[in-house]
Formats: C-alpha cells, structure tokens, sequence
C-alpha cells in the first residue's frame, strides 16, 4: 500500500512550472513622437461620451516638448492615451508626470477626459488625485466629473477617507451631486463597516430628486447599501429595505436586468443565513417568484451554506424541488458538509452523482473531497484523490495538498506530510503558505526516521540520478522547513514557534542554536 500512496505523490513531480506573461494593455511608444490620426481622433471623440455627451474635441496643433524627455507630443496624443482603457499603474504615471510639465496647454473638459480614462482601474487612484492637484495649480477648478470619477476610483481602491474627503469638496464647492458618488460614498463607509453611515446616504438619495441628483444606477445603489448592512451582520435592516424597495424590483423596467434584480434577493438570503437566520432566508424564496424571477444556483448554494451539516441533503431535495437548477460549487458544499457531518461515503456518493450528470469536478471538488475523507481518518482515500487528479488533467493546488497533508497527520502518517511537503516545493513549484509549513513542521517530531527514508527513496524515478536528495532525519528536516519560513518572508504564528520549540526540545542543544537563529530572523 505504502508503494501505491508514495507513487501517486511521487506523479506530482511532473507538474509543469507556472509561469505569468505580463499582458500589455497600452503601447504609448515611449520614446519616439506618436502623433495622433485622424482615424484615432475620430474613436476618440466617440468614447468621449462617458463624460460628457455631445462633447467634442477641439483641434488642436500644438506642440509641446517636456523637458525631461524631449519627446514632442500634441495634445491630442496625449487624450489619445488616456481613451484606452485600462491602462497600467506604472503607465499611468508616467503619463501624469507628462501632463504636469505642459498643463498650461489642458483645457477643464481636457482634464475630465484624462481622469475618465483613469478611473477604471482601482491602482490608478494616486494618479487620478495627481490629476486633480495639476488641474487646479493650472487654474482649472475641479468640476462634479472630476469629482465624480475620482471618488469612483477611490472607491474602488477602499481609500475611505479620501472618497469622504472628495465628497466634502464637493459640498464646499456647492457641485451638483451624482449618482455615482454616493455609491462610491456608500462603498466607503460598508468598507468601514459603518453602515448606519451608509443607510443615512441612501436615505439622503432617495429623498432627492432626479432633477436634482441624475439616475445612472439605481439597482447598483441598492446592492451597495444592501451589502453594507450584510457586511455588518444587520440581517434585519436587510430585510426592512428589501420591503421598501421590492415595489420598485417588480415594478421599475429601467431597474436591472434579472440576474441584477435576483441579485438583491441573494444578497439579502446570504445575511440571514450568515446569522443562523435559515428559516428568514427560505421565506425570501416565494417573494423571488412573485418578482417574476427564478432563483439560481447562487441561491441554493447560499441557503445550503446555512444548512446544518446533517441536513443538507433535505435541504438539497426541497430546492430541487423548486425548480432550482446545481452546479458544481452546490456540489462542493454539499461534500463538504457530509464530510463535516462524518458521513464520508455520502461525499462521496455526491462527488460521483455530479460526474454522472456531466459536470466536471474542478480542483476545490477534489479539495473538499480530501477534506471529507481527512475529517472522517480514510487517509488513503486523501491520497487516492491526488491520482484521480492526474487522471482527470488537474494539477493539485496548494488547497488540495494540504488537505492530504492534513488527512496524513490525523492518521499519524508522518513521513507521507514531509513527501507532500517536499512535493510543494520541490516539484510543484508551488509556494507554502504558513500552514503547510506548520503540519510540515510538526511531523519532523514525531515522524519515524526508517519510515522517512523509506518513503523518500521511493519517490524518485530509477534512471534520476541528478536530483539532490531530500533530508532524511527530523533534524534537517526542521531546519530546512524554518529556513523555507525565512525565505518566503512567512509570519510564524502561534503553532509554528510550538512545533519548533518541540522539536528543538527533542534534540537538545544541537538544534536550539541554529532554530532559535531562523525563528529570530522573523
């Protein structure tokens, strides 16, 4: 048996390194002079519309040099640049740093069309605010566009306190308020979990008028403030607003498309059941049919996250019964509730009635399938999943290996944590994270140096005589797990310095030395 388990860990050794191309997004030619077309100028004046409709561009043939660079651009090039959406941090600096040595030439519709272009991305909030600063030291006041995109992008970024900052500019400047920043206001304050805040800013909307604070999005508003009190565990002011606005999801035409609408019923659902509250969450699924929508897969997975562990089965088969459509994430939480219930063989019965009815199990369905057996001692079985894997064309992931890590200590098979151990690192490529180190390090305790040796040789192909060989006693396996902590900047918590002080403990003063030197690295 030990041959068939080490032979399956021994296949993750052909995992190929992952790798990341960085994808490039904007192509400013740093360098040499990009002039402009007439063709671009055209696109450009089209997707202009975002900030303000019917606007045009003025042509314009001047030319500046910035001194640093002396690269000559026109105006247009660089409103050029700023349309192209998404455009990277480091970009969008350099960019900015480029306007400031020619601002003079930047009108105020100018400076709106350059933040728009900024705003879509969360890491550009320095550059957006830098652009602010340069419109007003060249005399440009900010206008409520400007105001608008920059709270957005803030928002976005949970600078909280800047986007409160934004807003009270735009009180002191007396701008005509939008939509937009009080959902970006709204954000700020559920990110600071203050939702009394947030459902004082909604009520300030709502008793404007569309005259006054122009609609964009209003079923946007509505999940924000929704969100927030969720977010806050006030399951029962989640509830009151759902009542106050359901007139307006069944009635309103303009207010969202169905998944926009449902999603307002789910994120209700997912605070009641966060808060034990199942009986509340099911009473939504009738009002979900009166607003002529049908719940989906992201509502039964979320009232079975709710379920007790040994009643999610019946819950399963009254959702069902609804009409109510699984995928395969309601098949993951279903393995792993009957895993936590102790009833492995029901997890696994789940994991093959989902291949029956053709879907596919992905990594996290391997995952809670090797936290179901670990839970309940079938070890084995944990590791068998690691062969289904290959078979299947899946590359475990760092949750999978440590749940067989995990299903391998509870069971007190030692050896087989430091060979998934060494698999993580050594042949995955994979990255430990600190509690993979911790189940690591607790093994070099307690593992049987026989048993370690054994199972290490085993590991390697016959014709592989390249390969360095893995430690094979409980102290160099200690040590070598303390300097991976080193190496990869790891926090040791409160676990990693007990394994530690253990294992130092068992060999005495040959092991205090060099351990306390790694542990006071951190």
């Amino acid at each position: 048996m030990r041959g068939r388990v080490v032979g399956n860990l021994g296949r993750i050794a052909s995992l190929p390194q992952r790798t990341c191309a960085a994808r490039r997004v904007l192509d400013n030619r740093v360098g040499c002079r990009s002039l402009a077309s007439s063709t671009d100028a055209t696109a450009a004046e089209g997707s202009a519309s975002d900030v303000n409709d019917g606007a045009s561009w003025p042509p314009s043939s001047q030319t500046i040099t910035p001194v640093k660079t002396g690269v000559m651009y026109t105006r247009d090039d660089f409103l050029t640049f700023f349309h192209q959406r998404l455009i990277p941090t480091n970009k969008a600096a350099r960019l900015v740093n480029r306007v400031a040595e020619c601002s003079n030439i930047f009108s105020q519709r100018d400076f709106e069309v350059m933040i728009n272009g900024l705003c879509h991305m969360a890491d550009n909030w320095k550059s957006v605010l830098q652009l602010l600063q340069i419109a007003e030291e060249s005399g440009t006041p900010p206008t409520s566009v400007m105001l608008d995109r920059a709270m957005r992008v803030c928002a976005m970024a949970k600078r909280d306190t800047v986007v409160r900052s934004l807003w009270s500019r735009v009180k002191a400047l007396q701008l005509q308020p939008t939509e937009r920043m009080y959902q970006a206001l709204i954000r700020s304050y559920s990110n600071s979990q203050l939702w009394p805040q947030a459902l004082d800013c909604f009520r300030e909307l709502q008793q404007t008028s569309p005259d006054d604070v122009p609609q964009s999005n209003r079923n946007l508003t509505y999940r924000l403030v929704l969100h927030a009190c969720a977010q806050a565990d006030e399951w029962e002011m989640a509830l009151n607003l759902l009542d106050d606005i359901e007139i307006d999801i069944i009635a309103s035409e303009d207010f969202g498309t169905d998944d926009e609408r449902l999603t307002l019923f789910n994120i209700v659902i997912d605070a009641c059941v966060r808060n034990n509250r199942l009986q509340e969450a099911k009473s939504i699924l009738p009002r979900i049919a009166n607003a002529q929508l049908k719940p989906q897969a992201v509502t039964m997975n979320t009232i079975l996250k709710g379920c007790e562990p040994g009643n999610a089965a019946d819950a399963f088969a009254w959702l069902c019964g609804m009409g109510i459509e699984p995928n395969i994430r309601t098949f993951n939480v279903l393995i792993e509730k009957e895993g936590q219930s102790g009833r492995w063989q029901r997890a696994l019965q789940w994991f093959v009635h989902m291949q029956n009815l053709g879907m596919q199990p992905n990594n996290v369905s391997y995952g809670k399938l090797a936290y179901a057996f670990g839970m309940n001692n079938q070890w084995r079985l944990a590791v068998d999943t690691l062969d289904n894997m290959f078979e299947a064309g899946l590359e475990p992931d760092l949750v999978v290996l440590g749940h067989v890590m995990r299903a391998c200590q509870k069971a007190r098979q030692f050896a087989l944590v430091l060979k998934v151990y060494e698999q993580i690192v050594d042949k995955a490529g994979l990255t430990p994270n600190i509690r993979t180190i911790n189940l690591a390090l607790h093994a070099c305790r307690y593992v049987n140096r026989e048993e370690l040796a054994d199972v290490m040789s085993l590991s390697f192909a016959e014709d592989d005589t390249t390969k360095k060989m893995p430690p094979t006693g409980h102290l160099e396996w200690g040590l070598r797990i303390l300097q991976d902590t080193e190496r990869l900047n790891l926090e040791p918590d409160s676990y990693t310095y007990v394994s530690a002080f253990s294992l130092f403990a068992h060999f005495g003063a040959m092991a205090i030395e060099p351990g306390m030197a790694l542990l006071q690295c951190k």
